[in-house]
């Protein structure tokens, strides 16, 4: 595995440019206003319009021993409910003081040899993460490693676990010799068991358990993850059954695929995050800045450039299973969106408890949107 993961490494690390963007495409004059921070921060909704978060372009984007400290956050899955430096500390200790348990007792080369692998493997990934946190000043390739590969480190703890355990469980045919001699009415029984098998079973069922203590926090974030809501679903069936095929929807959450798959529309602000492409993430970035800049200001251009035919108002935040942009959040919290009932371009056709529905007036509209043809401008306009 780390062999293979160094194959992977390689081709990735030395791309002709430390600066992902120019290794993208020659031509990153698009980018020059993002030049110097993480735009991948703003996509995410983390900062406000215009608050872009400062990133050095050299050095270190986090620091060694902060990432060793995320290590053991990451592979075991441990809740933040001590501090992060703690919980590494001692995750470090016990690590060390088992590692070496091991090489006292477990005599089996065999066993070494997995031992040694598995830290072999916890080391690249470590060095794997320094690396590309030093090379580059993206959050996406920074904490790639970090994000992504963690996971495999808790592998490191089962195989270390397991060869600790070898010992005992190899002396149990012993135990179960003495078991024999002393129990003598039960003697018949215990001479019918295979040694060998109900050893192999004792390690499976070890093994078993070590397992479900990995796999079912893993578990646990998948069956915890938000579902969509039932006043959701009928918000997607009523579009789906009340819209046309050419309708244009817009709502005030970026959404990964559910307005096509169950409303069977298209949205303006809904598909995965363009990490890597500076065009397209500049291009994604002014959408989410007209969505949030129509919901929070009443800004029409996002209306007139995408010829938007329905208007979606969610009070509820994240409530498609997507992501409600930051501004718009801050002004759902606060209660401070604009009164959307009476504007006169919008007509409300449907409202459920936190979701409301409204057309575009077409008419209205196309009135408006002609006083800027290249809808390259603001528009808004006085209730």
């Amino acid at each position: 595995m780390a062999s293979g993961a160094f194959v992977w490494f390689v081709p990735k690390f030395v791309v002709p440019a430390g600066d992902p963007y120019q290794s993208v495409i020659l031509d990153d004059s698009v980018y020059t206003a993002y030049k110097g921070y993480d735009p991948t921060y703003e996509f995410l909704g983390k900062l406000t319009s215009g608050g872009h978060k400062e990133i050095k372009i050299s050095g270190f984007y986090i620091d060694p021993l902060s990432l060793f400290n995320e290590i053991f956050v990451f592979s075991l899955n441990i809740n933040k409910v001590l501090d992060i430096q703690i919980i590494s500390f001692l995750s470090t200790i016990i690590l060390v003081l088992a590692f070496f348990a091991c090489l006292k007792f477990n005599k089996r080369l065999e066993s070494r040899l997995y031992l040694f692998s598995s830290f072999i493997l916890l080391l690249c990934l470590y060095l794997m993460s320094t690396l590309f946190s030093y090379r580059y000043s993206v959050w996406v390739l920074a904490q790639f490693i970090d994000s992504r590969f963690f996971s495999y480190i808790s592998w490191v703890y089962v195989i270390l676990t397991c060869t600790l355990l070898e010992v005992p469980i190899s002396r149990m045919e012993e135990t179960i010799l003495k078991i024999k001699r002393l129990r003598a009415k039960i003697h018949q029984y215990i001479e019918a068991l295979n040694t060998k098998w109900l050893l192999f079973l004792s390690y499976l069922l070890i093994m078993f358990f070590l397992l479900s203590l990995l796999f079912i926090p893993w578990l646990n974030l998948v069956i915890a993850r938000p579902a969509l809501t039932s006043e959701a679903y009928s918000t997607l069936a009523w579009v789906r059954e009340n819209t046309s095929e050419n309708d244009i929807i817009l709502l005030n959450e970026r959404t990964t695929g559910i307005i096509e798959v169950l409303a069977e529309r298209r949205a303006v602000i809904e598909g995965l995050a363009t990490y890597l492409q500076p065009k397209l993430l500049l291009k994604s970035l002014r959408m989410l800045d007209e969505v949030e800049n129509f919901y929070t200001n009443l800004d029409l251009t996002v209306i007139c450039r995408y010829n938007v035919s329905y208007v979606i108002l969610s009070k509820r935040i994240n409530a498609f299973m997507g992501h409600t942009p930051y501004n718009i959040k801050i002004a759902i919290k606060k209660g401070k969106l604009p009164d959307f009932d009476s504007l006169p371009y919008l007509e409300k056709v449907q409202a459920f408890d936190k979701i409301t529905i409204y057309k575009v007036k077409k008419e209205y509209m196309d009135l408006i949107c002609k006083l800027s043809p290249s809808n390259e401008t603001s528009i808004s306009i006085e209730k």
